[in-house]
């Protein structure tokens, strides 16, 4: 496994602080914010410190890694620090510097108006199963009370035998399957994981495993079992060999994706049974998330180890949370643990102490707990021992399991826990999660080495908050129709309203469903669903706290409303989402979230889906999505989209291939951004740890994390490309380890790449982690894309429409920077020029490709404008001579061809003449059309062209060219309706101006088809039939099918009709019937059995006639087996169909009955007979059992019947029964002392055994404790008897003598007699108790004599053995020792064992800084000890101790030059680190001045370190 390292900045930092530090206030800069809303501003305000000389202000977002490399700074004088670059509804955390003597830190999380949470995620409540069902209700409130705070929950249970992994495995799918799983909550004794080789407080006698409730949490890391090998741990707990399923990972191998909380009762026995605590904690967290247990905002801190920097948990973390003000301390006053809270309440407490494993030393114990009621909610104890929390009665776990409200605990100060985020909302769970994943950059307080520890666990329900909201009441929804009507009693609180949700029954998800804050109590909704969703409504307050101010929202009050039947298939649209930072003219594929509420399980599904207002596709999905799940599918890949907003609608249909029984809510439909920009591609090579390392990319504008990835494979390649929009970034890269991803554990390194530039190279080696600012620009600017068009001279038509004239052509030009290369879409050619001629309004696509591989994608749509309709009136038939006036239509502008220019023309033609009409629309498209005046001498009557129907069919003639017509069959119109029989010739006379002329039209009648039909066919059910028809040449039956020839297999009787259409079109029906028989209904005799020989009546009906397996043709046979045989008899209708059925007949064997058991008997005595021979039995004293008991007192005969089926047999057996003997049994003496004897005698038969073995009629005996004696008599007959007799022996006094053993010189000893009313004592040394105390300078002997009322005494004596003590003098109280020295301590020879604070085991040890208190140990070959403690102080005085080397660092602070000058020439090697720890310049310098450039360093505070040889001098500069 990997080592811990700490980064340089942190151990110069460490060194200082225990350098100067007086205390745990001293480290804690207290922290409080204020707030503007307009103009927005944050202001952080701290108390005042003398000794500061300078404070450094760093800013990140809540979810980023690292703090921005370029802090704020202020005077060591100021109290405050204004920021003005903040936004309503953002939240922002601070992190505070104080440089003083000693080095101060403090952290705030602020916000102006923070928004509510209106779906906090997933929560899996995961309780073993030991009380699941005692714990009924307290489980479904739990349950209800998280649904009602938004948490999506899942609950399922474990067995406290189950192994760890297979508890995890069991998370992990739920994981896996559960969208936005966040939280964990372990009820009961789930299995405990043990994981490390660790002692994070400083004990190494159970350094080992430690419990580890984080590897629940973890989905991404490896856990080895196979490298610690620690057999010597104290308690079997902390043991960790390989392959034992305890794990090595001393740290969490990759950040948690799950928050976890634990609330374990087992092994508790002093505070109740496990059931009975399991309930008392469920009730108190209820009591407090209703407001009915509550607590002041006030925190209070009882600090006992003062010099170590525990207790900076509380002064950091309870400032900003409940305000400086309201925290009370024992540094700078008198506070308590337990007097205070038995007499008050707080919010929060933190005790700090030595401890065992059921006490915090100074502050309480595991016992006190017992009958306490401390009043506090949130705790946080540290001390020694007790963090390793798997023991009974332990410390961590005693204040959940006591009186007191206390609802979350944790070992807060090894390592320091960030809590802060909690002032603004958030829950206890994400707090964990956080300190869990500190490795020390983001905050400091590793107490020990103890950042990111496996052992840092939360015991307490994860989802709690701070501050407590009161819940509305009585809830009511009821549904009309599809309106949801709601209503509720008011919240006792002061708030501003409501907020209404409606849980999804199948994603669990919260959606908000009201816009603004509801005031009053009752809300509606409409809903179109079959679903059953849960309303519920939960008050709002918006939040005044030290750090700001947030929306707060109480528990929810709701109800479940029903939805209706639930379907059996019925599938619904969830969601649609796009993949993060997607566009830069490439494909997307976009998420679509399917739900299943029906009852079956849906295996297909055919899916619809459209872009804006483009063609609709649709593809295909198979797998499966389960009864009350649901599913992701991919949309296929969409490309050629323009940048901008765009609409994508999705319908889901036949969900196995089937209709959806319900399918308002099949359909979704979403706007997207497709965004222009520029790929960012991030290449990362891992190590073996790849879980370990995480990577942000963060916008630099509002420092909000836009891209976070982690859990990353090991020993991998890992890239993702992202398209980001123009602007500046920071790209952070974390280890959790601190060893980046090379050199120790692989060969990693990273490589980022902005589209067209050369990539950037990362080096591996970046301890804790890494940043890199960046900016890119957009694509669109890089390739600066214009299109031109032939029909708009002068203008950029690129993603923008012109309009052409339906067939017309125009030409799309397209210039670019140099470079470029053009390829358009739509058919139409590539290169930079294309003429496109489309028929209908198309969109061209140009793909422009630049030489750097930027790709834009611009788009001009071509909208085809429709010729206008030119319409020169009807032709005109006129006599010569006479005019006509042509009326044209259909557009703006008219041109007729003899040179009129207006819509209306007059025309007076000699001849028959053509007269052109040219129309121009709005748009200015043209069209022709053309009308002819006909000039009559005589009309030009058509009758039109002949007609050809089908038999019995109409045709209608219509005439043109006259006014007045007459047919020859007396029409007198133009239009003539005919229905001939025959073809027929019809003549029509048109006259037109006084002119007439004929003409005649054809109807031909055509023959219809004779169809053919197979007769009417019958048949027996399941059998198949064939129809034929014929006579035609197309064949349409009602069933669908289209062959002359069907093959049919219908159920019952049906008609077939098939419709015949011969060659010439013309169509016939006809009709046959397919005639279904039923098969006959068969009833068979019920299945027999017979005794061999015998003959069985078997029976069928249902038919007309029968045939059985043995050939038998009637109804009824009768049949004689000689074995078990089946018989099958076939059926037949009067229809003429069969079915067959089958009985069978079992034959048994006959019987012969048989008796056995003892038949001779003592009178008193039972005995079991036992018969058999048969399977049921009947007895002569009724009893039907194979065995009866019988206790004859006479002899007695029996007599059993056996049978099986119609089998039978009977038989008789005589009980003989003798007489029992008659005793006579005395003692001398009934009560005798203990060494006393008594005689004891029997008389009445011929032999004797007594109960201690001797067989003898008479025996003396002497028992050492009363005891009861039996003989047992035989008589002649061999019958026995059996009496008792008690002995009664009193005890000689107990002398025995406890409590000795080896003392050291100066130690007492208290030995011990037991102690009884009824004893008398006299010790030899004269005292007549039972108990005495001695305390001998050398080793003495000691007797004690006991007598009882009885007069019985006893006595015993005991050695005493005094050992002498070991010497240990370690010298004076402090030892100075110059820094960069090392210090010798030697706590003497000649013992046996030594044992130091920092755990060496040697009699001597080498120390170095930091400066720190020593106690020793000691223990001589008796096991005595003498302790003695030293404090070695390590002098370091900032840039004095650089004086040593006369090395003078000048101007500091500067601007850009640092100069460096030593008073002799050294071979110097100087390393300059940025305040994150970060090497950021090595520089060698060989001779007595050296000049480095620092101006392109941010401002702030930066060590510096010179090594010479394996000697090192630190300081720091101040870059300005």
């Amino acid at each position: 496994m990997k080592l811990i390292q700490l980064s340089i900045l942190s151990l110069i930092f460490l060194s200082l602080n225990n350098l100067f530090a007086q205390n745990n206030l001293d480290r804690s800069v207290l922290l409080t914010a204020s707030i503007q809303e307009f103009p927005a501003k944050i202001i952080l305000n701290w108390t005042s410190y003398p000794a500061a000389t300078k404070y450094y202000i760093y800013r990140k977002g809540k979810d980023e890694s690292f703090w921005h490399s370029s802090p704020d700074s202020t005077l060591g004088t100021s109290t405050s620090y204004v920021d003005t670059k903040v936004k309503v509804g953002v939240t922002y955390e601070y992190r505070v510097i104080r440089i003083a003597p000693t080095v101060a830190y403090g952290y705030i999380f602020a916000g102006i108006k923070i928004p509510e949470t209106n779906s906090k995620g997933g929560m899996l409540v995961l309780m073993e199963d030991t009380y699941l069902s005692q714990l009924t209700a307290e489980k479904d409130q739990l349950l209800q009370d998280l649904t009602n705070d938004g948490w999506s929950v899942y609950f399922d249970t474990v067995k406290r035998t189950d192994s760890v992994t297979t508890v995890k495995n069991k998370i992990f799918q739920y994981y896996k399957t559960k969208k936005n799983l966040k939280s964990l909550f372990l009820v009961g004794r789930v299995p405990v994981p043990y994981s490390g080789d660790i002692y994070p407080d400083g004990h190494p006698d159970h350094k080992g495993a430690w419990p580890s409730d984080g590897y629940y949490g973890d989905m991404d890391g490896f856990w080895s079992d196979t490298e610690v090998n620690n057999s010597s741990a104290s308690r079997p707990e902390n043991k960790n060999i390989p392959g034992d399923g305890k794990f090595d990972n001393s740290v969490f191998p990759a950040n948690l994706k799950l928050q976890v909380g634990r609330v374990d009762m087992y092994n508790m026995a002093s505070f109740g049974t496990e059931l009975d605590l399991l309930k008392r904690y469920f009730k108190k967290n209820h009591d407090f998330k209703i407001k009915k247990n509550t607590a002041l905002r006030r925190a209070l801190i009882d600090d006992n180890f003062q010099g170590y920097n525990i207790a900076i948990a509380g002064f950091r973390n309870f400032s900003p949370m409940v305000g400086t003000s309201n925290v009370v301390d024992n540094v700078t006053g008198t506070a308590d643990y337990r007097t205070n809270m038995l007499a008050g309440s707080y919010l929060w407490s933190c005790g700090v102490g030595g401890g065992s494993y059921t006490s915090c030393g100074g502050v309480t114990t595991s016992a006190d707990y017992v009958n306490d009621s401390l009043q506090t909610i949130f705790t946080m104890l540290a001390g020694s021992y007790f963090g390793d929390w798997d023991v009974a009665d332990n410390m961590l776990r005693a204040p959940l399991a006591s009186k007191s409200p206390t609802i979350v605990s944790f070992w807060g100060g090894i390592p320091s826990w960030a809590l802060h985020h909690m002032a603004l909302g958030e829950n206890i769970g994400f707090s964990t999660q956080v300190t869990q994943g500190n490795n020390g950059i983001a905050y400091d307080g590793g107490f020990n080495g103890s950042f990111s520890r496996v052992h840092i666990a939360l015991m307490g329900d994860p989802s709690l908050r701070m501050h407590i909201v009161a819940p509305p009441q009585s809830f009511i929804a009821s549904k009309t129709n599809n309106v949801v009507s709601m209503n509720w009693m008011p919240s006792p609180d002061t708030i501003i309203g409501y907020n209404v949700y409606q849980q999804h029954p199948v994603t669990k998800e919260f959606t908000k469903l009201n816009s603004s804050i509801v005031t009053n109590t009752s809300y509606i909704d409409t809903i179109e669903s079959n679903l059953s969703y849960y309303y519920m409504a939960r008050a709002v307050k918006l939040e005044n706290t030290p750090s700001g101010t947030y929306y707060n929202m109480s528990l929810g009050a709701g109800s479940t409303v029903n939805g209706g039947t639930v379907q059996t298939l019925d599938v619904f649209a969830n969601s649609v989402t796009f993949p993060q930072y997607f566009g830069c003219g490439k494909p997307v594929s976009p998420t679509l979230s399917v739900g299943n509420k029906g009852v079956q399980s849906i295996n297909s599904l055919t899916i619809e889906y459209k872009i804006d207002n483009n063609a609709t596709s649709t593809f295909g999905w198979t797998g499966s999505l389960p009864s009350g799940g649901l599913v992701d599918i991919s949309i296929p890949e969409i490309s050629n989209l323009s940048y901008g907003s765009h609409n994508i609608s999705i319908n889901i249909l036949k969900p196995n291939n089937n209709s959806d029984a319900f399918n308002l809510d099949n359909s979704i439909s979403t706007s997207f951004n497709y965004n222009s920009g520029t790929q960012f591609t991030v290449d990362i090579n891992t190590d073996d740890y790849g879980s370990e390392t995480k990577f942000q990319i963060i916008d630099d504008v509002d420092n909000k994390v836009i891209v976070s990835e982690n859990g990353l494979p090991s020993n991998s390649n890992f890239n993702r490309t992202y398209c980001l929009p123009k602007g500046c970034y920071t790209f952070s890269i974390a280890d959790i380890y601190g060893d980046g991803i090379c050199c120790n554990s692989g060969n990693g390194d990273y490589t980022l790449t902005i589209e067209g530039l050369a990539p950037y190279a990362g080096n591996g080696n970046f301890g804790y982690g890494s940043f890199i600012h960046f900016c890119v620009t957009d694509c669109e600017t890089i390739a600066n894309v214009a299109v031109s068009a032939s029909n708009s001279p002068g203008k950029n038509v690129a993603n923008s429409s012109i309009n052409v004239c339906s067939g017309k052509s125009v030409t799309l030009g397209a210039t670019a920077n140099s470079g470029a290369i053009f390829k358009w879409a739509n058919n139409a050619t590539n290169g930079a020029v294309t003429t496109v001629a489309p028929t209908q309004t198309t969109t061209y696509v140009l793909t422009t490709t630049m030489p750097n591989g930027c790709v834009v994608t611009s788009k001009v749509t071509v909208n085809v404008i429709p010729l206008p309709n030119a319409n020169a009136g009807a032709d005109v038939a006129i006599c010569k001579g006479f005019s006509t006036i042509l009326v044209a239509t259909g557009g703006n502008s008219y041109v007729w061809s003899n040179g009129t220019n207006v819509a209306e023309n007059t025309v007076s033609p000699s001849v028959s003449t053509n007269y052109t009409v040219t129309v121009t629309n709005s748009e200015g498209c043209t069209a022709t059309d053309v009308v002819t005046i006909t000039i009559k001498d005589n009309p030009n009557v058509d009758a039109g062209s002949d007609v050809s129907i089908c038999q019995g069919q109409s045709a209608n003639l219509v005439a043109s060219g006259a006014t007045d017509y007459l047919w020859n069959n007396g029409i007198q119109n133009a239009n003539n309706p005919v229905s001939p029989n025959i073809s027929t010739t019809y003549t029509v006379i048109g006259t037109k101006n006084g002119c007439s002329a004929i003409d005649t039209v054809r109807v031909i009648v055509k023959s219809l088809p004779t169809p053919v039909v197979t007769l009417p066919v019958t048949i027996c059910q399941g059998e198949m039939a064939t129809i034929v028809a014929s006579g035609g040449t197309t064949y349409a039956w009602n069933n669908g099918m289209t062959t002359d020839q069907i093959v049919v297999k219908p159920t019952q009787t049906i008609y077939y009709v098939v419709t015949v259409t011969n060659a010439e079109g013309c169509s016939g029906t006809a009709q046959t019937t397919v005639m279904v028989n039923k098969l006959p209904t068969i009833t068979i005799s019920p299945e027999a059995t017979v005794c061999s020989g015998q003959s069985a009546y078997l029976f069928a009906s249902g038919g007309a006639s029968y045939k059985w397996s043995n050939n038998e043709t009637t109804a009824a046979i009768n049949v004689t087996p000689s074995s078990t045989t089946t018989y099958t008899v076939t059926v037949t209708s009067n229809e003429g169909c069969s079915d067959t059925k089958s009985v069978t007949v079992n034959v048994v064997p006959s019987l012969t009955a048989s008796v056995s058991g003892n038949t001779i008997i003592c009178n008193g005595s039972s005995t079991v007979l036992t018969a058999s021979g048969g399977t049921s039995y009947l007895w002569s004293n009724g009893e039907k059992t194979d065995k009866i008991l019988v206790s004859p007192t006479v002899q007695s005969s029996y007599s059993v019947t056996v049978s099986s089926g119609t089998c039978s047999s009977q038989t008789t057996v005589t009980v003989i029964v003798n007489p029992k003997p008659t005793i006579n049994l005395s003692a001398s003496s009934l009560i005798i002392c203990e060494k006393d004897s008594t005689t004891l005698s029997a008389t009445g038969g011929n032999k004797y055994q007594w109960s201690n073995g001797s067989t003898a009629s008479s025996q003396k005996i002497a028992p050492s404790a009363t005891s009861e004696y039996t003989v047992t008599v035989t008589n002649v007959e061999g019958c026995s008897a059996t009496e008792k007799v008690l002995i009664t022996v009193r005890a000689l006094p107990v002398a025995t003598i406890s409590g000795n053993h080896p003392i050291c010189i100066g130690e007492s000893i208290t030995l011990e007699a037991p102690l009884n009313n009824n004893y008398q004592y006299k010790w030899s040394n004269g005292l007549n108790t039972n108990k005495i105390v001695v305390s001998p300078n050398i080793s003495s002997s000691y007797s004690v004599s006991i007598s009882d009322n009885f007069g019985c005494n006893n006595s015993s004596t005991v050695q005493v053995v005094v050992n002498p003590l070991p010497t240990i003098d370690l010298g004076q109280d402090t030892l100075k020792v110059q820094l960069g020295n090392p210090a010798t301590l030697d706590a003497g020879t000649g013992n046996s064992s030594y044992l130091w604070s920092n755990g060496a085991t040697t009699s001597t040890i080498v120390v170095n800084d930091p400066s720190s208190n020593y106690c020793v140990t000691v223990t001589n070959q008796f096991g005595c000890k003498a302790h003695d403690c030293i404090f070695v102080k390590f002098t370091n005085t900032g840039l004095e101790e650089l004086k040593e080397w006369g090395i003078r660092i000048f101007p500091n602070p500067t601007l850009d030059i640092l100069n460096i000058r030593c008073s002799e020439n050294r071979d110097l090697k100087i390393m300059i680190y940025g305040i994150n720890g970060q090497l950021l310049k090595e520089q060698k310098m060989d001779n007595s001045e050296l000049s480095i450039d620092v101006s392109a360093f941010a401002a702030g505070l930066y060590p510096i370190r010179f090594v010479d040889k394996d000697k090192t001098k630190e300081g720091f500069f101040i870059k300005q």
